[in-house]
């Protein structure tokens, strides 16, 4: 996967981000929790963690290093193949406007996109076979090993120390779960409780 972010910024180019991008990125954040509170009303209990972590992109001292991404990582997107993964859809999220999805972005948010769907994958096998005691464990389990090594195997590959990024990879990822939750309630009711 670091090596699709670093042939897209070979084609595409890159640049960093400033502290006025960061900041305007971490107010669309709250703009989209805002919004998502209207069809969500529960998110409201969690609004005060979730400014929080946006908060945290607006202060981080890492690099933001904004560049094309795939824009909607996630494992429904990805291929095993007898010679390695492969990456689809490289359309970015279907409700966004084409101009936003073809804009620069920083590549933490793949990361976290993808980071979002071992939670979600972990999550709905509860949802589909019960939350027993075991099988809660080996979910989380599962969930922590696969986290683990897609962070491992992207800072190896990529050289990046994805510790200083933790701030803003938990920003996207908390985005993506407000983005998950209002499309649940619009698509998959019963599916909520998973983001």
């Amino acid at each position: 996967f670091a090596a699709v972010h670093h042939d897209l910024a070979a084609a595409f180019g890159s640049t960093s981000a400033n502290e006025e991008q960061a900041a305007r990125l971490a107010h669309h954040m709250r703009r989209r929790l805002h919004e998502a509170v209207e069809v969500v009303p529960e998110l409201a209990d969690h609004a005060a963690g979730l400014h929080r972590r946006f908060d945290g992109l607006r202060t981080t001292t890492a690099t933001i290093d904004l560049q094309r991404v795939h824009g909607d990582l996630h494992l429904g997107q990805t291929l095993r193949t007898t010679i390695g993964w492969k990456l689809i859809d490289f359309e970015g999220e279907p409700a966004k406007p084409v101009a936003e999805r073809v804009a620069p972005s920083p590549r933490m948010r793949d990361v976290a996109g993808m980071l979002r769907s071992f939670d979600y994958a972990a999550g709905a096998s509860l949802q589909e076979f019960g939350t027993s005691p075991q099988l809660a464990y080996r979910a989380e389990e599962w969930n922590a090993r696969n986290r683990a090594a897609f962070l491992g195997g992207y800072a190896a590959a990529s050289d990046t120390d994805l510790d200083e990024h933790h701030d803003v990879i938990a920003a996207f990822e908390a985005d993506k779960a407000v983005y998950e939750a209002v499309y649940e309630a619009r698509h998959r009711p019963d599916w909520l409780p998973i983001p």
